[in-house]
């Protein structure tokens, strides 16, 4: 993986060779009773293991993200990975007119919450790593964050002088721009990762198209969802490393089991499917209730949005379902009794997220599908982009817009319980191999020491750590 020169390599053979003769060596003396030089097993083995199992560089990581001011999921997977003891992590989270100050502490269960941490064994999601900073936002009321910038964030990043740069956000965004120029100015020896939740690259104007293509120029390593994602990239320009990585579920809160208490705390009956997620055209709701209306089997639907939502989008809704005689069906959790997204989906009997293509939108990353599955809930998504691949066993795909195959597969459901139950079963054991936080935090870290060979391998310096280009001291300290 790493390139090295060949006589360090026979170097390194030799050195090898010789320990485990000695090592042999001492073990049979142990076999023959010849106690009194076992010491010779215990030095070669001492000298061995710092060769086998170097230690690894404690590295400096700043993330910038949006996201781990306004979502519990972005929180709990940072908080993990500050957790360990083989890197030092500061996330600043930009703060413009528009952005909550709240860091979702109501979406833990109550008995996960503790002054705004998780308490117990869970991971902490204090405010430890996390500095908030005033934004700059150049496009008032984008909600994205697209079109925000950190004011100081130079001086910021010359005086913490990081390993890695970890942008959590789209590679079209100014965020990331401002990143690669100051990387550039007060960090050049530093990484910079640039992470997408995007699973497409959409239909982009000119403009954002081209800072696109720049950002990704000159990126190290580019973390992305979906491998149609990274395909995407290479075309515009990308040649750096591609990761993929999926979202971290936190098995401590995201968790089966609470079904019947959580149908009891929001009155739900009968079979219900649910869509937490923002109100908009792409949220293929339309395409919901149409098959519901055309459905042989009375289906409810439970909505709790996301984000900031206009009057206006809940009152299409509420309409429409009336205009097709299952007003009384639907119903839309105000913000004042919406429960924490856990209760929520433990109390639904299948998550619903008919995704629709829409121009000018770029589809993000379903976070709540791996939590729905967590909890033991089956999905039924769309086939848009790389959603099928999320929701695999756990759920059923329907083609998009096709709400008469929907209202099929819905009479079905209603009408079958015991394939509900083997296919959330199914969605425990899907999440289970792919998604825990722990397995995500540890693919995270090799993410960073990707990102930092590759940075180093465009400038080659003396070799340092396991091939690396060792680093100034200044950024060892």
């Amino acid at each position: 993986m790493w390139a090295v020169d060949s006589r360090d390599r026979a170097r390194d053979l030799a050195d090898d060779q010789h320990l485990a003769r000695d090592e042999n060596r001492a073990r049979d003396r142990v076999r023959a009773g010849d106690h009194d030089r076992t010491r010779d097993y215990d030095r070669a083995h001492d000298h061995m293991v710092p060769m086998m199992q170097p230690e690894r560089p404690r590295l400096r990581v700043v993330t910038l993200s949006n996201g781990a001011g306004e979502r519990m999921s972005e929180r709990l997977r940072l908080g993990a990975l500050a957790e360990r003891s083989d890197i030092g992590l500061t996330v600043l989270t930009p703060r413009g007119e528009g952005h909550s100050t709240a860091h979702d502490s109501d979406n833990r269960p109550a008995d996960l919450r503790s002054d705004g941490m998780l308490d117990g064994s869970a991971a902490s999601i204090g405010d430890g790593i996390f500095r908030p900073v005033p934004a700059r936002r150049w496009v008032p009321g984008c909600w994205s964050g697209r079109f925000d910038t950190i004011p100081g964030l130079g001086a910021t990043l010359a005086s913490l002088q990081p390993d890695v740069i970890h942008v959590h956000q789209e590679p079209g965004s100014l965020l990331a721009l401002q990143a690669v120029r100051l990387r550039a100015q007060v960090a050049p020896a530093a990484a910079l990762l640039i992470e997408s939740e995007q699973a497409d690259m959409g239909v982009s104007s000119g403009p954002t198209t081209q800072l696109e293509k720049h950002v990704l120029r000159r990126a190290d390593a580019l973390l992305v969802r979906h491998k149609v994602r990274l395909e995407l990239s290479r075309a515009q320009g990308f040649t750096g490393h591609g990761v993929v990585v999926g979202y971290g579920v936190d098995r401590r809160v995201f968790r089966p089991g609470l079904r019947r208490a959580a149908r009891d705390a929001l009155g739900v009956n009968g079979f219900t499917i649910g869509y937490l997620g923002r109100l908009g055209p792409d949220s293929g709701l339309a395409d919901v209730l149409e098959a519901m209306r055309a459905s042989k089997v009375p289906v409810h639907l439970l909505i709790k949005t996301r984000g900031t939502v206009a009057a206006q989008m809940r009152d299409e809704i509420i309409d429409r379902a009336t205009s097709l005689d299952i007003g009384e069906r639907v119903r839309i959790l105000a913000p004042g009794e919406a429960p924490d997204d856990v209760t929520f989906l433990s109390a639904l009997d299948a998550l619903v997220m008919m995704r629709r293509s829409v121009r000018r939108w770029r589809e993000p990353f379903e976070h709540v599908i791996p939590e729905a599955q967590a909890c033991g809930v089956p999905v039924i998504a769309s086939g848009l982009s790389g959603i099928p691949t999320l929701v695999g066993p756990g759920g059923w795909i329907v083609g998009e817009r096709d709400a008469g195959l929907l209202a099929r597969l819905l009479t079905h459901l209603v009408t079958q319980p015991e394939v509900v139950e083997a296919v959330a079963a199914a969605a425990l054991a899907h999440i289970g191999e792919h998604g825990w936080l722990e397995t995500v935090t540890q693919e995270l870290r090799r993410a960073f020491d990707t990102a930092l060979q590759a940075r180093h391998l465009r400038a080659p310096t003396q070799r340092g750590w396991l091939g690396y280009p060792a680093l100034p001291d200044s950024l060892r300290r």
